[in-house]
């Protein structure tokens, strides 16, 4: 974080005057660098496969539901909960439907998962500074146009996951992520009670 650095503003007239940048199409028609999303669901109904999916389309320049990559672009993927025997399996079987180069998604996804940690490894806890350094540090070296988040619940130590406080942390450092031009999805899954 800079320090003593001032907050900007600006008048209409010079913001409609600006030379803007055009935020890249990640995943037509929705999903642009700098994008901010939430995949929530109750648990079981396909959150992961989804997010899995939409990894592998824009690693390989390929094509999930009706979106479509225009090019293939760097994934990083954050799962803090999945077995790597699951990861694996689902891969495999999703990039057959994908329509993607295999070959360009292998060198473009990149997976940050739990259960292919060591046994005493820390896992990076994204609700703190100390975790969110450590991913950092990975997305620097790999340069991602797009980080998922798999999901809320196993990737940041809340004492309440739903309640809304919970995910300061984490969005601040999405911001951050958003500032440099990098599009987050984060899976969040309902409580039992559907809340």
């Amino acid at each position: 974080m800079t320090t003593g650095a001032q907050l900007q503003t600006v008048s209409l007239d010079r913001l409609l005057r600006l030379p803007l940048a055009v935020r890249a199409p990640l995943l037509d028609p929705w999903l642009t660098e700098k994008h901010l999303s939430l995949v929530y669901a109750p648990a079981g109904v396909g959150k992961s496969f989804l997010t899995l999916s939409i990894a592998l389309a824009v690693a390989s320049g390929g094509s999930v539901l009706e979106w479509s990559a225009p090019s293939a672009r760097k994934v990083l993927y954050v799962d803090g909960e999945m077995d790597v025997e699951d990861l694996q399996e689902r891969s495999r079987l999703l990039l057959g439907n994908i329509g993607g180069d295999p070959g360009t998604a292998g060198r473009n996804l990149v997976f940050l998962a739990q259960q292919h940690q060591d046994p005493g490894v820390e896992f990076p806890d994204l609700a703190t500074d100390q975790g969110q350094k450590k991913v950092a540090d990975i997305i620097n070296r790999t340069s991602p146009a797009l980080i998922i988040l798999d999901n809320f619940s196993t990737l940041c130590d809340v004492e309440d996951e739903n309640a809304a406080s919970s995910f300061n942390p984490l969005l601040r450092f999405m911001r951050g992520l958003k500032q440099s031009r990098v599009a987050v999805i984060l899976v969040h899954h309902s409580r039992k009670d559907g809340f």
